[in-house]
């Protein structure tokens, strides 16, 4: 597995551009959203949010329509060396390593959260397609860097994303879940609120990201 540095931005462009394969091994299931203990708390004609109240962990999930098509959005979505400037929470986030064959990656992120010591993990993420979606998946990575002091670690984080094209491939149908532990002494009421409060900005922050010639706020169908 390459180092960025090694593979030079054409490669990790390549890299990001070559969606329409499949990743090796079996592809995930579909995102299931609004079934079982996963209920919508958020709905409007932009974005729906999904949370299991139930759960000791912070669980959420989304629904959203993008102006733009599945392969634009992905790429968007793994341009993680942008997140740290169109999201607020994230203070860091660097690619660790890419592996084109295989078509994933690992990077770091560290959170700064109000009042709360920084969180930080590291993630191993995959996309590929099938059956007309495109799909990101993320969970854990075992190459996370050395724990840094007055950080906690986050052990438990797992997700991805469902991509549907929609108006013969101009638009996409989009369905993202999260499974997260913050660690630490965090009241986990406060953390599911705020997790929930702030995802309609995460999705509208991937949406200029992939339309930056549309404001965050109007980019959503």
């Amino acid at each position: 597995m390459a180092r960025p540095a090694a593979l030079g931005l054409s490669a990790l462009a390549l890299t990001l551009l070559a969606l329409t394969g499949h990743a090796k091994g079996r592809a995930p299931a579909a995102i299931k959203l609004g079934v079982g203990k996963l209920e919508p708390i958020v709905c409007n004609n932009k974005v729906r949010v999904f949370q299991d109240e139930s759960s000791p962990h912070i669980r959420i999930g989304a629904q959203a329509r993008f102006p733009v098509g599945p392969t634009e959005l992905a790429k968007a979505l793994l341009h993680f060396s942008r997140h740290d400037d169109l999201l607020p929470r994230v203070a860091e986030s660097k690619v660790l390593a890419v592996d084109n064959n295989k078509r994933e990656l690992h990077l770091y992120q560290r959170l700064n959260l109000p009042v709360i010591d920084d969180r930080d993990f590291a993630l191993h993420v995959r996309w590929g397609a099938t059956k007309g979606r495109l799909w990101i998946r993320y969970q854990v990575s075992r190459k996370a860097p050395a724990r840094r002091s007055g950080v906690v670690r986050v052990t438990l984080n797992h997700g991805g994303w469902d991509l549907y094209p929609k108006a013969g491939g101009k638009e996409t149908l989009a369905r993202y879940t999260s499974t997260m532990a913050m660690g630490g002494s965090l009241p986990m009421w406060m953390a599911k609120s705020g997790a929930a409060d702030e995802l309609p900005q995460m999705l509208q922050a991937m949406c200029h990201l992939a339309r930056p010639d549309l404001p965050a706020a109007k980019c959503l169908k």
